[in-house]
């Protein structure tokens, strides 16, 4: 004799089958199964981090495959936000299952050589997705600048033009003066 069931659908949920046996007097036997405990502590993820990167821009993770649950487990992510299987981003509290797909989404700093993070964290296991901008290369070529004329000046007088305001540059630039000061 052997007994068949089929096993609960519910986590950690018993299941017994009972067979009966015997004419006058009868003999009883019990199959009990139990289903495996919740697992929503998931495999170890990681994001491949982003370098030179361009400054205050968007940039959205590798997808990385939740494996190891066996039931939903909670999803929450800081300093960005994340897309469950191509879905919608969010930074909302929810919950993933096992097979499930997750990017993560954030903008890069403002300044130059500076990492940002975020950090997905899934049934208690965190995955942090970096994104560091490059360094800003050294900028030392104005915007085209002009003096206003001067018209009818004195002779043998010193002549100071208005001011200009230097744009463009983000270093320090040389500066030469031909025939003044």
């Amino acid at each position: 004799v052997a007994l068949r069931h089929t096993s609960s659908a519910t986590p950690a949920t018993d299941t017994v089958t009972t067979v009966t046996i015997g004419g006058f007097s009868t003999v009883q036997g019990t199959f009990p199964s139990t289903t495996v405990l919740p697992d929503t502590i998931p495999d170890a993820f990681s994001f491949t981090a982003v370098t030179a990167a361009t400054t205050s821009t968007a940039y959205t993770s590798n997808a990385i495959t939740v494996a190891g649950i066996n039931a939903a487990a909670a999803i929450s992510v800081t300093g960005g936000q994340y897309s469950i299987n191509s879905g919608a981003f969010t930074s909302a509290a929810g919950t993933v299952n096992n097979g499930d797909t997750v990017a993560v989404r954030q903008t890069s700093s403002a300044s130059a050589s500076t990492a940002t993070t975020a950090t997905v964290t899934i049934g208690g296991v965190d995955g942090v997705y970096s994104v560091t901008t490059g360094a800003v290369a050294s900028d030392t070529t104005p915007d085209q600048f002009t003096f206003t004329d001067q018209q009818n000046v004195d002779r043998d007088t010193v002549i100071v033009s208005d001011p200009v305001t230097i744009t463009g540059i983000n270093a320090a630039a040389p500066i030469s003066v031909t025939n003044g000061e």
